[in-house]
This record gives structure tokens, sequence and C-alpha cells, in this order.
């Protein structure tokens, strides 16, 4: 818990840090995963697993975009149509760009990520990207798809599943995360409005979320804003404690939260929960159940530490923070498509450990170059995405003058 949790202001600096290393760690997952696969599987028993954990990573994005949008949202909550659409604006065009990204990497180099794959053993490179490189395909993905409904095998709107593509047939594989923040941003809204309007239902339907969310990745969400709102009044109380304690409890929670997110230590219970004929929305694996606890005792440990707050809060750390979302939207064609063809050419040549190297660090700076570049446009998204919502919420204007007839 923190010592202090500002309420005022919309942007927390170490939680803009937190979210940069997040994006790296799912950066480097897929890195690992494309050109050192058995590097990814021999290090699950390993502490060396959680620099490259994207998996919870994603669980921890959730998290802070449920705390992030708590604080959004609590003078928006009056027009709540204009908020969301604000909302759907800002994520959507960027992954309409991403999306279309994919599919120009997907026509340029879309028959060299199998043999690559092949090549270097890694099946994430052979088993992903099987789009059929249609129009149709393009729009369906860049749209619906990626901001309202999620993948096949990924959607919290499970009756919708046969009608949607699944993961490996994804251009851009990483946005199936994107449908659940929308469908998140409209969790928190309603608790927001909630809470503002009638206070007093507001823990019932709090109970009543965490619960139907219980074994879906939208308890993020859920569990962010409840932090969020319920921190503050916790810190008389934990500042209160000796400073050694404080600091004994969040080094705990951390490495009980690191524990729990190496993929050799999953425990039945979670599988059973998720498997369980539960009237609740499902869950992606007990494992995602596992991993999304995990992230929610890592963010516990870092709001009990005030040093890591202030690395994550550094310069360096706030510039990654701000290439996060970027960085997340590109890297995915980028390695499917320049880095696996660079490593299968280089291949021959220099060996498939050099040639694997080479592929993934080219993907990675293409990546870091791409998400510098892109900053504008990501900033245009946010400028339209808040003048939209203003004129959404805009009075009429006066009506026009009514001349008499002459």
């Amino acid at each position: 818990m923190p010592t202090s949790l500002p309420q005022q202001t919309p942007r927390i600096a170490w939680l803009e840090g937190l979210r940069g290393l997040a994006a790296v760690q799912v950066l480097l997952l897929h890195l690992a995963g494309a050109f050192w696969l058995p590097l990814v599987e021999g290090a699950a028993r390993s502490p060396l697993y959680l620099l490259y954990d994207g998996e919870t990573a994603v669980h921890l994005f959730f998290l802070l975009s449920g705390a992030v949008l708590t604080l959004g949202f609590a003078k928006q909550w009056r027009t709540p149509m204009a908020a969301l659409a604000a909302r759907g604006l800002r994520l959507g065009l960027p992954a309409a760009a991403a999306t279309l990204l994919a599919v120009l990497a997907f026509h340029a180099f879309g028959n060299a990520h199998a043999p690559a794959g092949t090549l270097l053993g890694s099946w994430w490179l052979r088993e992903n990207w099987l789009a059929d490189g249609s129009l149709g395909s393009l729009l369906w993905q860049a749209g619906p798809v990626a901001v309202l409904l999620g993948f096949a095998d990924s959607t919290t709107l499970a009756f919708l599943a046969p009608w949607l593509p699944a993961g490996p047939a994804a251009y851009n594989a990483p946005l199936w995360t994107l449908s659940l923040e929308v469908q998140g941003s409209v969790l928190v809204l309603a608790l927001v409005g909630l809470r503002a309007a009638a206070p007093r239902l507001w823990p019932l339907a709090l109970a009543a979320l965490g619960l139907l969310t219980l074994r879906s990745p939208l308890l993020g969400f859920v569990l962010g804003h409840a932090a969020m709102v319920l921190l503050p009044r916790c810190t008389p109380a934990w500042a209160a404690l000796p400073g050694a304690a404080r600091h004994a409890l969040g080094l705990a929670a951390l490495l009980a939260g690191a524990a729990l997110a190496l993929p050799a230590t999953p425990l039945p219970g979670f599988e059973a929960l998720a498997e369980a004929p539960l009237p609740l929305l499902p869950a992606l694996s007990g494992q995602a159940i596992q991993r999304g606890l995990a992230a929610l005792l890592q963010l516990a440990g870092l709001l009990a530490l005030p040093a890591p707050q202030r690395w994550l809060a550094g310069a360096p750390m706030q510039a990654l923070g701000r290439l996060s979302f970027p960085i997340y939207l590109v890297h995915w064609p980028l390695l499917m498509g320049p880095g696996a063809a660079f490593a299968l050419a280089l291949a021959p040549w220099l060996g498939t450990t050099a040639a694997a190297l080479a592929g993934a660090t080219l993907a990675a700076g293409l990546s870091l170059a791409l998400a510098v570049l892109a900053l504008p446009l990501d900033a245009a998204a946010v400028r339209l995405a808040r003048r939209a919502r203003l004129a959404l919420i805009a009075p009429p204007g006066p009506p026009e003058a009514q001349h008499a007839p002459l």
C-alpha cells in the first residue's frame, strides 16, 4: 500500500513507468518465443523468466487501466456515451493503423515466417500469422474484432466465438487485449458513475462484478478501480506501521507474485476454477487466472516500496512509458515479417544461432524506431478522442434568429 496516493491528477508517474516496463516484457517474450523458444520453455523454473514474463504483464496492464480510468472517468461519468466513444476512438484508431501495418508486412514477408520457424524450431513462427490476406479480413480485424469482440480463443463473448477469427489467424495478435480494454472501460465507468450517484449501491455492484469476472481478465479492471478508491482510505493505518514492516510486507507480496508468475508452478485450484461449470465469464485458462493474481501481488508489492516507485518515476522509465502503447501495437508484425525473413536469409551464412540473434535485433530495433515515429500519431489519436468527447457533450448553439417578413 502506498504512503501517499494522489487523488486529483489522472497521471501517476511511476505507474506510467511500470506500463513501459510491462510493454518491454511483452516485447521480450515474443522475441524469445519467435527466435529462442527453448529459452522460454527452459527458463520456466528460473527467475530469468521474469525478465520476459509478458503474460503476467498483460494482466498488469488491466490493473493499471482500471486504476487510471477511475481517475479519468471521475469528471466524465455524467456523459457516459461521450466518454466511451472517446475511449473507443483513442484505442480504435491506433489499432486500425497497427492492423494495416501488419497486413502490409504480411503481404511483403508473409511466406518467410513459417520456414523460419521450422529452421529455428519455433512453433510461434510456424503456427501464427495464418491470415488469408484479404481486404475483408483486414476490415474485420482492424475494427470490430480489435476493439469490441476479440479473437475466438480470447473473447469474453463466448457465444460469438464461432464467427470470430482464431488468434493464430490474427495479423496483429497482441490486439486481443484491446477489446478487453474497451469492455473494461465500460465496467469502470459504470462503477465510477454508480459510486458518484448512489454510493450505497457501489459496494454491492463492486462485489457482484468481482464475482462475475472472478476467472476473467476483466477482473483486473474491477480490482484496479477498487484499489484506486480504497487505498487512500487505508493510507493512515498503513503509514502508522513501522517502516521495516511495510518494506517486509511489500517484498513478501512481490516475491509471492513472482513465484506465482512462473509457468512451472501451476496450482491445481486455478485450473479447477477455470473448468468449473459456474455462471461466470469464461477464463482463458487456469494459468491465466493464476497470472492475474500474480500481477495483483506484484502491484501490491510495488505500492509498498518507495524505492522502485522512484526508479519507475525517473526520466528513462517515463520515456519508456510514453512508448509503451506504440511498442505494443507495432512489434508483432515486425518480428513475424522482416525479423523472421532476415533470420531466414542469414541462416545459410551465419548459422541458426547468429541468424536468430540478427532477426531478433532487427525486429526489436524496428519496433523501437517505429514506436518513436508513431508517437505523434498516438498523440493525435488522444487529441481527436478528446475533441470528439467535448463535441458530444457540447450544449446546442442558440437558435437562429427569426426574421419577421417584410
